[in-house]
């Protein structure tokens, strides 16, 4: 081989602990070594506050990681086609260079009611704010990723090109609004916006130069080449299924095997799970359009049996909006289009139902069978925190499940899709993964650091592999975990776990809100205030803040949070804007949904 073991090793661990933007950077610069001289083959690294504007900047605000890679591969295909493209998260994009620049190109996604990802906020308030800038020299556009299930699908993206067109910059196109299954819209847009910014040949740059700042990195060792993705995962085989709480809330821990996967991962990652429908959802939607199972369709440009459609690849479960409207352009029909017009109608006909009630309550056209199928999403990954240390657990990764089941609209019962697919999953079967990393989620490099985590529910799981990588580190930072769920005695979820680490002394504070058990409805927030005097002494000492759980949970949260600060610091000041500076520093971080 034309590269030794070692070099391998060494090649695959730089590799996996660079982000998007960092491997693009690398390929482009080894891939001009060849053209330059060696005395110049070291670089000069410039900070991201001293580099000038590139010709084309490209920003993501991501709260999961997919608008990060979105932004990596439209910065990739541009430097492909000549030009000089900045990559950067909007977390590192400095303000003042905004009315310098002639190109920019935003992908963003949108978090609980419509706000923008963590990374995205500064820069969000600081357009929508008076300190904005006209910007009639600049071009622009805008990808939006949302969940077109949700009330504020792709808010935060309409919002920023809808500002940034109010500042007298160009459109270059309209915000392309991307639903969970954006692939296609995104590559299309892609394509479109590396057109539309074609380079004249004799200006092309050599490479396509690339410029990026610089995140920290963790270390984490690859030691093959191939790495499962969300277009092709890695077949888990689930070794250990374990039913924590009985219905009718259940919740499980479920284990796979990751052996020769090359997924690594770190402590505030997530795995992607490929999930499947079930198989009475699947035949009663076929049965509503009258499709035999073996039945042949071809929409887009793939081609399957009706029950490979059915299960593995159609969302078929919930409608949306965005759906049953391209689906009225088929059935035109009265009673549809009547919903459509009425907001408060359409949420209490889609509440409990599915798209078997929907074929089944506006047929379409017999022959018309494929072109509704095709108004439906694509079935899409899920996301669930890693609730295990890597270091720890090796070639396994461990999943805290809260299966869901919901009433539908004729009293019957209708399950989440990914939670009763995996609870449903027997020892031996497999599951398709793939890793979703996250840089914004990560533990303090310094061992030393003291660290509070705030986890309700689900939510705690992250801070299991917090845990277990912490012990096994051996540092003498302090931990205090905040829990809360409704009552202690069967949704105490790793409760062994966790007071062997206070025993041992690991877990310096364990503070628990049980909301069922008293007379009063206690949360995890309400226990931040008990302790407001002695949190404000970790946040002095440079603690840093974690917060894993539902949109609501971390905005009621991160509120009293802000009134603790202002209450105990001693100057007065701003507790929103100290919450602010910290999440800048890396303080704060959030991992909510």
């Amino acid at each position: 081989p034309m590269l030794s073991q070692q070099q391998w090793l060494t090649i695959n661990s730089l590799v996996d602990n660079l982000n998007p933007a960092q491997r693009l950077w690398l390929s482009g610069y080894l891939a001009g070594m060849e053209n330059t001289p060696q005395s110049a083959h070291t670089p000069t690294i410039a900070s991201a506050s001293e580099v000038a504007p590139a010709t084309m900047t490209v920003a993501y605000g991501s709260q999961s990681g997919n608008g990060e890679q979105v932004a990596a591969d439209l910065a990739q295909a541009l430097g492909n086609a000549g030009n000089n493209v900045r990559l950067l998260s909007l977390a590192d994009y400095k303000t003042a260079f905004l009315k310098k620049e002639q190109l920019l190109f935003i992908v963003i996604s949108t978090q609980g009611e419509g706000d923008p990802p963590d990374d995205a906020k500064v820069f969000y308030d600081f357009l929508h704010s008076a300190r904005a800038p006209k910007l009639p020299n600049l071009k622009y556009a805008v990808l939006a990723l949302g969940d077109s299930s949700y009330d504020f699908f792709c808010k935060t993206g309409k919002d920023i090109a809808e500002r940034l067109q109010a500042l007298d910059a160009t459109a270059l196109q309209p915000c392309v609004e991307c639903d969970t299954d954006y692939e296609e819209q995104a590559a299309t847009w892609q394509q479109a916006l590396v057109e539309s910014t074609q380079v004249p040949q004799q200006d092309k740059a050599p490479n396509g130069d690339m410029i990026f700042s610089l995140p920290d990195s963790n270390n984490v060792t690859s030691t093959t080449n191939a790495t499962p993705t969300r277009a092709q995962p890695f077949a888990a085989p689930v070794i250990e299924s374990i039913l924590l709480t009985k219905p009718p809330r259940r919740t499980m821990h479920i284990e796979l095997a990751l052996e020769n996967s090359n997924l690594q991962y770190q402590p505030g990652d997530s795995l992607g799970i490929r999930p499947q429908n079930s198989i009475a959802t699947a035949e009663k939607t076929a049965a509503a359009l009258g499709l035999a199972w073996q039945q042949q369709l071809t929409i887009g440009n793939d081609t399957a049996s009706v029950g490979e459609w059915m299960l593995k690849h159609l969302d078929i479960n919930r409608p949306t909006a965005t759906a049953l409207q391209r689906y009225q352009k088929i059935v035109n029909n009265a009673q549809l289009g009547a919903l459509l017009t009425d907001n408060a109608a359409l949420a209490n006909y889609i509440r409990g139902r599915d798209y078997s009630d929907v074929f089944a309550d506006f047929p379409p056209p017999e022959a018309q069978h494929t072109e509704a199928l095709a108004c439906l999403r694509r079935l899409a990954p899920r996301l669930y925190s890693l609730a295990s240390s890597n270091t720890l657990r090796e070639d396994e990764a461990h999943l805290l499940v809260a299966v869901e089941d919901y009433r539908t609209h004729d009293g019957g019962t209708r399950h989440g899709v990914c939670s009763h697919y995996l609870a449903t999953r027997q020892i031996g079967d497999t599951v398709d993964v793939y890793l979703q990393r996250n840089q914004h989620f990560r533990l303090p490099t310094n061992e030393n650091t003291p660290v509070i985590m705030i986890g309700p529910g689900t939510g705690v799981a992250p801070f299991r592999a917090f845990m277990e990588e912490r012990e096994l580190a051996g540092g003498g930072g302090d931990n205090w975990l905040f829990f809360g769920n409704r009552n202690r005695r069967e949704e105490f979820y790793y409760q062994t776990e966790w007071q062997a680490y206070q025993k041992s002394g690991v877990l310096t504070h364990l503070t628990v809100a049980f909301s069922r058990e008293g007379k009063n409805k206690v949360y995890v927030q309400d226990k931040l205030q008990q302790h407001s005097a002695t949190l404000w002494q970790w946040l002095q000492n440079d603690a840093h803040v974690y917060i894993c759980g539902d949109s609501k949970m971390a905005a009621e949260v991160h509120t009293r949070l802000a009134e603790i600060i202002n209450t105990n610091k001693s100057s007065g000041g701003n507790g929103n804007e100290y919450l602010q500076t910290m999440q800048q520093e890396g303080r704060y971080q959030r991992d909510i949904y």
